[in-house]
């Protein structure tokens, strides 16, 4: 999750960044699930 929101970089610290990524949530059991990010949203950048 790029950002440059200082609250979300406090909230997760770089050690922390890549084990709060959605995708890492995903699994077998979890029930099937829709994420969306518009191109206009200005607080997290897609990468």
């Amino acid at each position: 999750m790029p950002t440059e929101s200082e609250y979300l970089l406090d909230l997760f610290p770089e050690s922390m960044r890549f084990d709060s990524q959605a995708i890492n949530f995903v699994t077998d059991a979890a029930p099937p699930t829709l994420l969306i990010h518009g191109g206009a949203d200005d607080l997290v950048d897609a990468g």
